[in-house]
């Protein structure tokens, strides 16, 4: 609860204390992952490096109004959709004022690390509600360009940034040895 006791609802950053709740999100969110590389995703061992990956979110920020450059170290984000002061969804992201061979000097970036959504909340909105409100922020900075990366056959990953106006572009590579 906040300071006055009432509850969060809505979208809204999230605070130190709702780490647990989010790795939990992180976590219960990995199923895909699970399934298609069982020997990398969320081995017990790897607990630990779940909760550090969580609190690079809530480091001190560096001003992100300064133009960078793309081999600068990024600012991080991130945002919760509560519901009665329980954590129900949240976006991580990265943002930065970049120059870009393609598109020019002076360009806002955003990248979605991550998101992830409670199972029983699912095919609600809280996913478009959480891209909507990030597209709002990088809008409000005049515009810019947001990506993200979606795994080969996560099928709900890639309907929600289609539906969300993103377009596929790319494929990635990797060799895991």
């Amino acid at each position: 609860m906040t300071a006055q006791n009432t509850p969060r609802n809505g979208i809204m950053e999230p605070v130190r204390a709702d780490i647990p709740d989010m790795c939990a999100l992180f976590k219960s969110g990995q199923i895909w992952h699970h399934q298609n590389f069982p020997d990398i995703f969320c081995l017990p061992e790897n607990e630990g490096r779940i909760t550090a990956y969580f609190h690079r979110y809530f480091a001190p920020k560096k001003s992100v109004l300064k133009p960078r450059s793309l081999f600068h170290k990024q600012s991080r984000f991130s945002l919760g959709w509560f519901r009665d002061d329980t954590l129900r969804g949240y976006i991580l992201y990265s943002l930065y004022k970049g120059s870009d061979v393609f598109f020019g000097d002076d360009i806002w970036f955003a990248h979605v690390d991550d998101i992830a959504v409670d199972a029983n909340h699912r095919q609600g909105g809280i996913a478009s509600g959480l891209l909507d409100v990030l597209t709002g922020k990088i809008d409000a900075r005049g515009g810019g360009i947001i990506s993200a990366q979606v795994w080969n056959r996560n099928t709900s990953s890639e309907k929600l940034f289609l539906k969300a106006g993103f377009e596929r572009n790319c494929t990635q590579y990797h060799r895991t040895s």
